[in-house]
């Protein structure tokens, strides 16, 4: 397949990510092809090989891997989806992280949560359960730093409900792995009195599993 015709079925409305990540599959000039398209002016070029990528991220780390700084870089990319999608494949990384980048940079993956922003907070803290599963040496420390959450500044009081139920779905999944199981259930009990209903079934579904703890 051509370098234009690759792109041009990646920019495509609808076009099948699913497919085209697997069309890149063991295809270095391919994946260099949708690399450089990250750099390219026209949205629909970018934001579909920011797509593809992610997809890839999630069947094929192993051939993303080698490109990892590319994503950290997206990290502080001014562009918020970009960042986004940076934050995401990093996740999906971690698996196959041998040489410990992402360790490196975990801190500045978090540094979001805090605020203002709450599509790169939400983005690190749903991204942090996949990071701490494939790297549980890390679960005691990204734990901490998740539950700044609660006192994390965003652009209105329903982001942050937004961000404390993210916080939920991550705590609930990396739950085994974090050696304060307290601190976690302290936290999610206090989200069944979260003002949005969402919020407040996510505390209740990951709470109704350890009525023991």
């Amino acid at each position: 397949m051509s370098q234009t015709h690759l792109l041009q079925q990646i920019s495509r409305k609808g076009a099948n990510i699913a497919m085209l990540s697997a069309k890149i599959a063991g295809d270095s000039n391919a994946l260099s092809v949708v690399l450089d398209g990250l750099s390219a002016k026209p949205a629909a070029i970018k934001y579909g090989c920011a797509r593809v990528l992610l997809e890839h991220s999630k069947t094929h780390p192993e051939d993303i891997y080698p490109h990892v700084q590319i994503f950290i870089d997206m990290l502080a990319d001014e562009n918020k989806i970009v960042q986004a999608e940076g934050t995401l494949v990093l996740s999906h990384l971690a698996v196959v992280d041998t040489d410990g980048r992402i360790d490196d940079i975990i801190e500045r993956y978090l540094a979001p949560i805090p605020g203002p922003t709450l599509m790169a907070a939400a983005n690190a803290i749903k991204g942090a359960a996949k990071i701490v599963t494939a790297r549980p040496h890390l679960a005691d420390w990204v734990a901490t730093e998740i539950l700044k959450v609660e006192k994390a500044v965003y652009k209105t009081e329903e982001c942050r409900n937004i961000a404390l139920g993210q916080a939920v779905l991550t705590f609930d999944c990396i739950f085994d792995l974090v050696t304060d199981k307290k601190a976690l259930l302290t936290f999610m009990r206090r989200q069944l009195d979260n003002p949005r209903s969402a919020t407040r079934k996510k505390a209740e579904k990951a709470l109704k599993k350890r009525q023991s703890a």
